[in-house]
Protein backbone atom coordinates (compact mmCIF):
# COMPACT_ATOMS: atom_id res chain seq x y z
CA UNK A 1 0.00 0.00 0.00
CA UNK A 2 1.84 3.42 -1.20
CA UNK A 3 2.49 5.58 1.68
CA UNK A 4 -0.28 8.75 1.51
CA UNK A 5 0.17 10.87 4.47
CA UNK A 6 3.60 11.78 5.85
CA UNK A 7 3.40 12.54 10.04
CA UNK A 8 5.21 14.38 11.89
CA UNK A 9 5.55 14.52 15.56
CA UNK A 10 6.56 17.60 16.40
CA UNK A 11 9.10 18.20 19.71
CA UNK A 12 12.32 16.62 18.84
CA UNK A 13 11.46 15.93 15.28
CA UNK A 14 10.80 19.05 13.79
CA UNK A 15 11.38 21.14 16.51
CA UNK A 16 14.30 21.92 19.05
CA UNK A 17 13.09 21.16 21.88
CA UNK A 18 14.70 21.27 25.95
CA UNK A 19 14.78 17.43 26.93
CA UNK A 20 14.86 18.14 30.70
CA UNK A 21 13.63 20.72 33.72
CA UNK A 22 17.71 21.63 34.26
CA UNK A 23 17.85 22.51 30.49
CA UNK A 24 14.76 24.59 30.49
CA UNK A 25 15.95 26.67 33.55
CA UNK A 26 19.18 27.40 31.67
CA UNK A 27 17.54 28.41 28.08
CA UNK A 28 14.89 30.73 30.61
CA UNK A 29 18.30 32.12 31.96
CA UNK A 30 16.58 31.13 35.95
CA UNK A 31 18.80 29.54 38.16
CA UNK A 32 18.82 25.45 38.49
CA UNK A 33 17.53 25.34 42.07
CA UNK A 34 18.11 21.76 43.77
CA UNK A 35 19.15 20.52 40.04
CA UNK A 36 19.92 16.71 42.40
CA UNK A 37 16.15 16.88 43.29
CA UNK A 38 14.90 18.02 40.08
CA UNK A 39 16.00 14.73 38.84
CA UNK A 40 14.97 12.01 41.19
CA UNK A 41 12.59 9.63 39.58
CA UNK A 42 9.43 10.30 41.90
CA UNK A 43 10.17 14.25 41.24
CA UNK A 44 10.45 13.65 37.15
CA UNK A 45 6.82 11.56 37.59
CA UNK A 46 5.06 14.72 40.06
CA UNK A 47 6.27 16.73 36.60
CA UNK A 48 5.40 13.83 34.24
CA UNK A 49 1.60 13.51 35.73
CA UNK A 50 1.05 17.58 36.09
CA UNK A 51 2.44 17.63 32.15
CA UNK A 52 0.22 14.76 30.72
CA UNK A 53 -2.83 16.52 32.02
CA UNK A 54 -1.98 19.94 30.29
CA UNK A 55 -1.03 18.16 26.83
CA UNK A 56 -4.60 17.03 27.24
CA UNK A 57 -6.20 19.71 27.82
CA UNK A 58 -7.36 19.18 31.28
CA UNK A 59 -5.25 21.69 32.87
CA UNK A 60 -5.10 25.48 31.32
CA UNK A 61 -2.02 27.63 31.46
CA UNK A 62 -2.93 29.07 35.07
CA UNK A 63 -3.48 25.46 36.76
CA UNK A 64 -0.47 24.12 35.06
CA UNK A 65 1.70 26.44 36.08
CA UNK A 66 -0.07 26.46 39.55
CA UNK A 67 -0.10 22.54 39.76
CA UNK A 68 3.97 22.96 38.03
CA UNK A 69 5.38 24.98 40.87
CA UNK A 70 3.49 22.43 43.58
CA UNK A 71 5.45 19.49 41.43
CA UNK A 72 8.22 20.92 42.06
CA UNK A 73 7.96 21.95 45.79
CA UNK A 74 8.05 25.35 45.07
CA UNK A 75 11.33 25.60 43.95
CA UNK A 76 10.18 27.55 41.12
CA UNK A 77 7.00 30.07 41.51
CA UNK A 78 4.21 29.89 38.87
CA UNK A 79 5.42 32.37 36.87
CA UNK A 80 8.91 31.20 36.74
CA UNK A 81 7.31 27.95 35.69
CA UNK A 82 5.58 29.88 32.79
CA UNK A 83 9.00 31.26 31.80
CA UNK A 84 10.50 27.59 31.58
CA UNK A 85 7.62 26.33 30.42
CA UNK A 86 8.09 29.67 27.12
CA UNK A 87 11.77 28.86 26.37
CA UNK A 88 10.91 24.80 26.34
CA UNK A 89 10.62 25.16 22.39
CA UNK A 90 14.12 26.07 20.83
CA UNK A 91 13.28 26.62 17.30
CA UNK A 92 13.02 24.07 13.91
CA UNK A 93 16.11 21.27 13.28
CA UNK A 94 18.13 22.65 10.53
CA UNK A 95 17.28 21.68 6.95
CA UNK A 96 13.53 20.15 8.10
CA UNK A 97 11.85 23.41 6.07
CA UNK A 98 13.70 22.60 2.97
CA UNK A 99 12.76 18.74 3.30
CA UNK A 100 8.73 19.79 4.07
CA UNK A 101 8.81 22.36 0.81
CA UNK A 102 10.28 19.30 -1.02
CA UNK A 103 7.43 16.90 0.06
CA UNK A 104 4.82 19.56 -0.17
CA UNK A 105 5.70 19.34 -4.28
CA UNK A 106 4.64 15.74 -4.31
CA UNK A 107 1.33 14.84 -5.76
CA UNK A 108 -0.49 13.30 -3.83
CA UNK A 109 1.16 13.47 -0.72
CA UNK A 110 -0.63 14.79 2.37
CA UNK A 111 1.52 16.12 5.46
CA UNK A 112 0.55 16.72 8.91
CA UNK A 113 1.53 16.06 12.26
CA UNK A 114 0.49 14.55 15.30
CA UNK A 115 1.87 16.48 18.49
CA UNK A 116 1.61 16.04 22.13
CA UNK A 117 1.70 19.29 22.99
CA UNK A 118 -0.48 21.95 24.93
CA UNK A 119 -2.43 25.85 24.33
CA UNK A 120 0.67 28.18 25.44
CA UNK A 121 2.86 25.50 22.70
CA UNK A 122 0.86 25.51 20.05
CA UNK A 123 0.11 29.22 19.88
CA UNK A 124 3.62 29.92 20.27
CA UNK A 125 5.03 27.91 17.24
CA UNK A 126 1.57 28.80 14.77
CA UNK A 127 2.11 32.46 15.68
CA UNK A 128 5.97 32.60 15.18
CA UNK A 129 6.37 31.71 11.04
CA UNK A 130 10.02 32.53 11.37
CA UNK A 131 11.15 30.46 13.73
CA UNK A 132 8.79 27.83 12.70
CA UNK A 133 8.12 27.86 8.91
CA UNK A 134 7.83 24.13 8.37
CA UNK A 135 4.15 24.11 10.12
CA UNK A 136 2.71 25.86 7.24
CA UNK A 137 3.87 23.52 4.55
CA UNK A 138 1.30 20.93 6.90
CA UNK A 139 -1.91 20.34 5.15
CA UNK A 140 -3.45 18.97 8.48
CA UNK A 141 -2.05 20.27 12.27
CA UNK A 142 -3.23 18.05 15.32
CA UNK A 143 -2.31 18.84 18.91
CA UNK A 144 -2.98 16.35 21.65
CA UNK A 145 -4.79 19.75 23.78
CA UNK A 146 -7.67 19.96 21.11
CA UNK A 147 -7.86 16.07 20.26
CA UNK A 148 -8.28 15.72 24.35
CA UNK A 149 -6.05 11.94 23.47
CA UNK A 150 -2.08 11.89 23.48
CA UNK A 151 -0.15 9.31 22.42
CA UNK A 152 0.44 6.44 22.75
CA UNK A 153 -3.35 6.69 23.29
CA UNK A 154 -4.46 3.78 20.24
CA UNK A 155 -7.63 6.07 19.88
CA UNK A 156 -5.52 9.16 18.76
CA UNK A 157 -3.95 7.01 15.93
CA UNK A 158 -7.42 6.15 14.53
CA UNK A 159 -8.78 9.86 14.86
CA UNK A 160 -5.58 11.09 13.64
CA UNK A 161 -6.63 8.83 10.29
CA UNK A 162 -9.90 9.94 10.37
CA UNK A 163 -8.19 13.32 9.98
CA UNK A 164 -6.09 12.62 7.52
CA UNK A 165 -8.19 10.43 5.00
CA UNK A 166 -6.16 8.16 5.25
CA UNK A 167 -5.90 4.13 5.94
CA UNK A 168 -3.64 2.96 8.86
CA UNK A 169 -1.09 1.39 6.38
CA UNK A 170 -0.85 4.73 4.05
CA UNK A 171 0.61 6.64 6.91
CA UNK A 172 4.03 7.06 7.76
CA UNK A 173 4.87 8.93 11.08
CA UNK A 174 8.19 10.12 12.61
CA UNK A 175 8.29 10.44 16.57
CA UNK A 176 11.49 10.93 18.47
CA UNK A 177 9.37 8.56 21.82
CA UNK A 178 9.89 4.81 21.07
CA UNK A 179 6.22 3.97 23.05
CA UNK A 180 4.43 6.21 20.63
CA UNK A 181 6.59 4.71 17.27
CA UNK A 182 5.40 1.22 19.12
CA UNK A 183 2.23 2.72 19.76
CA UNK A 184 1.99 3.78 15.62
CA UNK A 185 2.76 0.36 14.37
CA UNK A 186 0.24 -1.08 16.32
CA UNK A 187 -2.56 0.94 14.68
CA UNK A 188 -1.16 0.14 11.80
CA UNK A 189 1.09 2.45 10.88
CA UNK A 190 4.52 2.64 9.18
CA UNK A 191 6.09 4.24 11.88
CA UNK A 192 10.33 5.10 12.65
CA UNK A 193 11.81 6.62 15.29
CA UNK A 194 14.36 9.67 15.02
CA UNK A 195 17.12 10.47 17.63
CA UNK A 196 16.61 14.36 18.56
CA UNK A 197 20.46 14.49 19.12
CA UNK A 198 21.48 14.31 15.29
CA UNK A 199 20.29 15.15 12.00
CA UNK A 200 16.50 14.53 11.86
CA UNK A 201 16.14 16.23 8.47
CA UNK A 202 18.39 13.37 7.54
CA UNK A 203 17.29 10.41 9.25
CA UNK A 204 13.62 11.06 7.98
CA UNK A 205 15.08 11.67 4.22
CA UNK A 206 16.76 7.97 4.87
CA UNK A 207 13.55 6.62 5.78
CA UNK A 208 11.17 8.71 2.96
CA UNK A 209 13.44 7.05 0.36
CA UNK A 210 13.20 3.42 2.02
CA UNK A 211 9.40 3.59 2.19
CA UNK A 212 9.37 5.04 -1.70
CA UNK A 213 8.25 8.55 -0.73
CA UNK A 214 11.71 10.07 -2.28
CA UNK A 215 13.13 8.60 -5.06
CA UNK A 216 16.26 6.57 -3.93
CA UNK A 217 19.68 8.01 -4.27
Amino acid sequence: MPIRTVCFDLGGVVVRICRSFVEAAAAAQLPVLDAAHLLEPDAIARRREVMEAHQVGDLDMAEYCERMSAAVLGLYRPEQVRALHAAWPLGEYPGVRELMESLRSLPDVHLACLSNTNDAHWEQMLGSPGAYPSLAYLHTQLASHVMRLAKPDPAIYEAACGAFGSKPGEVLFFDDLAENVAAAKASGWHAERIDPSGDTAAQMRQHLRAHGVLPAL
